[in-house]
Order: C-alpha cells, then structure tokens, then sequence
C-alpha cells in the first residue's frame, strides 16, 4: 500500500492522483508490482485538504462534512456497492453483464458456467435457478451503460436488488468460467430490509471468495 504523500507537491493533503515526478510510469510501476504477485492500492482515507481538486469537486457536488475536507458516507448521493473476490484486479472499465457477450449478444449457458465455477450447481437458490430468467436493469457504471444486467432481490424485499457482471479484461468474447465474476447492488437510502433498515443488501455466494484462493471478498464504491 503507498500510504503517504503520493499526490502531487503542493496540491494538498489527500488528492488522489500520482505525483508525476516521482510516478512518471504508474502503469508500468503497477504492473511490476503485479508481476511480483502482489497488489497495489493507494490510500484511500477520505480526508482531503489544501484546496487540492479532489477536495473542490467533492465540496461542489456536496459530498464533504461540515468541516469541508472529509468525505461524507452517508450522502444521499448515487452510489454503487461492489463485491469481488479480494486480490483479483478488477477493471472497472471492462464490465459486463452475465449472460451477454462482449458483443452483447445473449449468452444464456453464463449462468450454468458461473455455477460450476463457483460449486453452486447442487443448491436451490443457485445463480441458474435465481437469476435465469429474470428481471434485467440498464446501469451506468464508470460512465459506461452496461445493458440488461440480470438482477433479483437480494432477500425477502425489492428495496434492494443484487446483479451479476463478468470482467471481459479477463479475456474471450463470452463469459466461460475462466474471468472474474462481480456482484453488485445499488444504494437504496435507509430502506428496509430483512435485517433492520440500512442503505444496501446485497447477495454473494460465500464460494466466491474461494474461487482463486483470495480467501475473502472485498467491497468496491463508486460514488457518482
């Protein structure tokens, strides 16, 4: 993890963006630090100071607390909730529905081989059994629409749904097995759910963080 003053000198304390003088490459730098078998993640405390962009954009949108320099997580604000297999790069700009191809052709086997995938064949509540056939949702997600995400309820209550997408960076021009599966929901502002009212709920087979050893599953925002 780079912790500390990673962003530019003199744009303030926080500003997500690598100083290019220190970081000329940060491509090529994350893909050394990869290669290694490892990972690279910046800090991502929600503290921004010094007038720096991140911090401006942030207060015009209204998204800071009264202090004007943390981030608000408890905004009303759209946001989407993600859930994948931890230590898996996921490019977020590469993101598909499951039963579509890259060509967004209808692949309806995606939903057999994302069970065999992750051992859910044999239950009744298996991603075949929940998610084919059923509802499908437009989202935007990191500026791009992805159609006819197969969506369901993440419990017992329709305030909250859960969707699946495939990392088509992963390679091949249609889901297989072989590419990163991503959960994911959208905030639902204090609804209720099955346990109690909260902002999301989200389904995710506990088989998922098992899939390539990561032993846990990690939870990604984006805020719009």
């Amino acid at each position: 993890m780079l912790d500390w003053k990673s962003w530019p000198n003199g744009a303030g304390w926080g500003q997500k963006t690598l100083d290019p003088v220190r970081f000329p490459d940060p491509d090529g730098l994350i893909a050394q630090v990869h290669a290694l078998g490892a990972r690279f993640m910046i800090s991502i405390w929600p503290l921004m100071t010094g007038d720096c962009p991140d911090q401006r954009e942030l207060r015009e949108r209204g998204l800071l607390l009264g202090n004007q320099s943390t981030y608000n997580w408890l905004s009303t604000k759209e946001v989407t909730l993600f859930g994948v297999e931890s230590m898996q790069p996921i490019d977020f700009l590469s993101l598909q529905s499951l039963g579509r191809d890259i060509n967004n052709a209808t692949q309806d086997d995606d939903f057999y081989e994302a069970d065999a995938n992750l051992s859910l064949s044999m239950f009744a509540d298996s991603i075949n059994r929940t998610f084919f056939p059923g509802p499908r949702r437009d989202l935007i997600i990191y500026g791009r629409t992805v159609k006819s995400i197969p969506m369901y309820n993440s419990t017992n209550s329709s305030n909250f749904e859960t969707g699946i997408l495939w990392d088509t960076s992963d390679g091949g021009t249609e889901y297989d097995g072989s590419q990163d599966i991503i959960f994911l929901t959208v905030k639902n502002q204090t609804k209720a759910g099955k346990f109690g009212s909260y902002d999301y709920e989200m389904r995710v087979p506990a088989s998922l963080k098992s899939r390539n050893g990561g032993g846990s599953i990690s939870f990604y925002l984006e805020i719009t």
